[in-house]
């Protein structure tokens, strides 16, 4: 009955101010009053009905990159294609993963610390500062910073499972036929090593919450995951110790292109959006609504302690246990104030490893050209041995594990969620599109298919999976590359490939379709192929922004 927005409460609180100043307190309140105060009071009963039965589309699920996997609210695009994949045989899997849950960085920690001690300063000068974040641990005080946490090992020891089980249904393959690749950053490695757990149907784990606690880079702790020695691995005829291989140049290609590092990591400038918004009047009323809900000091309080308060939210909400109470920090901003944080965050995002310039992607053409490469060396010995899935020598899967900034700049070079889809020029995200963004996730059920947003693309835990099919029926055509199509999952949903549209350029109508031809793919990628790359070209200092 209610279409609700973040802004409800708002708009309710609103509501119910002006009656009472216009009556003065003590006149009647007319029918027509009483009629839109309880259509106001149901719309926002509604709402928060929903955020206490934490629905998609609560804050939830719009905490940028520290959006717990569990609650990305990324939904499956479905298209005619999608019903002809009955006809198809899978024959490899090819997936980029983003780390689990993680600890926030230590100065982060730090800055819970610093903010928690003034906010306790406030309650004691009488400032309504709710009391159970007072008694409430400072979020990650004795955790390892930037460590991967317990609900990170279940992240990826659930995916493991997951994808072992979609490439079991579809073919038989042993442990040698599968290679895992990282990043030489603990918690990458420490992914990878949950995800082989679960790959290999170890022992579950569990999301063991509790702020004392951290998983170490050495071994799996038993406390945190996985004995070694467990009984269950050692007399799994299928277990096979499986080398994880550490590869830097293609899963942190950012860290070594100092074009990158030079003119947008470390240039201000290249994020000017970022800093616009900063300083627009969302942030700023939300910073006075703060002020004024706990009749704080400003000058004890800055725009950077919201950005505080938010990050202590996320963090703690990816990591809490399904039947944890909500983080008090949580309380200290209201569902109006989420989005706008979020918004802020996706600026940097967006202008540091997405579209907002061609070099945050055209980097990643090291990682995408291999993947694309043992996709097609899968296709060429599928037909060389008669299209069969018995063949023992078939590469049956390549899992990798790197970072957020892994995979933001992949998706922007698929061409997916670009806000420029049908849009004659560029369609950038900026400082003045925050209303535009707002109409993109609440005007319909389905997430837009064009709308880049962080928490779709890499939550903790993100994923992008390549699936090569082998479709005999599928296209009528002397090339029998054509035959093989790939579909690209994002978070284990289907999404719409601009890349793959049968219009061309695609439009708002017509945004894409769920897989491409491998010749279709080929076409395109060429130049991020390993023979035609030049990494020198992109990556040494001779462009400017």
């Amino acid at each position: 009955l209610f279409q609700i927005t973040y802004f409800d409460l708002e708009n309710f609180k609103y509501q119910v101010k002006m009656l009472f100043i216009s009556q003065n307190y003590t006149s009647k309140v007319d029918l027509w009053q009483m009629g839109a105060l309880f259509s106001a009071f149901c719309a926002i009963a509604t709402f928060l009905l929903c955020i206490f039965n934490r629905e998609p589309e609560t804050f939830f699920s719009g905490l940028s990159s520290k959006t717990a996997y569990r609650f990305c609210g990324l939904k499956s695009y479905e298209d005619k294609v999608s019903a002809q994949f009955k006809r198809c045989s899978l024959v490899h899997v090819n997936v980029l993963l983003r780390h689990g849950t993680r600890a926030p960085d230590s100065k982060s920690i730090k800055s819970f610390t610093d903010l928690h001690e003034r906010l306790k300063e406030s309650y004691n000068n009488g400032s309504p500062i709710p009391y159970k974040l007072l008694t409430h641990p400072i979020p990650f005080k004795n955790a390892a910073a930037k460590e991967l946490l317990p609900r990170g090992f279940q992240e990826h020891d659930g995916l493991g499972r997951r994808f072992f089980n979609l490439m079991r249904q579809h073919f038989n393959f042993t442990i040698e036929n599968v290679d895992f690749y990282s990043s030489s950053i603990d918690r990458c490695i420490a992914s990878g090593r949950a995800f082989y757990n679960g790959f290999i149907n170890g022992p579950t784990i569990k999301p063991i919450w509790n702020r004392t606690l951290y998983c170490g880079n050495e071994e799996i702790p038993n406390s945190c995951l996985l004995n070694n020695q467990s009984p269950e691995i050692n007399n799994n005829d299928h277990y096979k110790k499986k080398n994880i291989t550490i590869n830097n140049y293609l899963l942190r290609f950012f860290a070594d292109c100092k074009n990158y590092i030079e003119n947008i990591e470390k240039n201000k400038s290249a994020i000017r959006e970022y800093y616009q918004f900063l300083n627009s009047n969302y942030i700023i009323n939300s910073y006075e609504n703060f002020i004024k809900r706990f009749n704080l000091k400003r000058e004890n309080y800055t725009f950077d302690d919201l950005k505080i308060i938010f990050l202590a939210c996320a963090y703690e909400v990816a990591a809490m246990d399904d039947y944890d109470d909500l983080s008090p920090w949580c309380s200290l901003l209201t569902p109006y104030d989420y989005p706008v944080w979020e918004y802020l965050a996706d600026l940097k995002h967006y202008w540091r490893k997405s579209y907002g310039y061609e070099l945050n992607y055209e980097q990643s053409c090291p990682l995408l050209g291999e993947i694309i490469q043992q996709i097609y060396n899968v296709a060429i010995n599928f037909q060389k041995n008669n299209y069969s899935q018995n063949n023992p020598t078939l590469h049956r899967g390549s899992f990798w594990f790197g970072h957020a900034e892994t995979i933001l700049p992949i998706v922007a070079a698929l061409g997916i969620f670009n806000n420029s889809i049908g849009h004659s020029t560029l369609h950038k995200l900026t400082a003045d599109s925050f209303d535009e963004r707002l109409r993109m996730i609440y005007d319909t059920d389905v997430p837009s298919p064009t709308m880049f947003r962080t928490s779709y693309i890499a939550p903790f835990a993100g994923n992008v999976a390549f699936l090569l099919y082998y479709c005999p029926d599928l296209e009528d055509s002397d090339n029998d590359l054509d035959k093989f199509r790939v579909k690209v999952l994002i978070n284990e949903k289907t999404i719409s490939w601009p890349l793959a549209s049968s219009i061309q350029p695609p439009t708002l109508d017509h945004p894409g379709e769920t897989n491409a031809s491998l010749t279709t793919i080929l076409q395109y990628f060429n130049g991020c192929m390993p023979n035609n790359y030049d990494n020198n070209k992109v990556c040494s200092l001779h462009k400017t922004f």
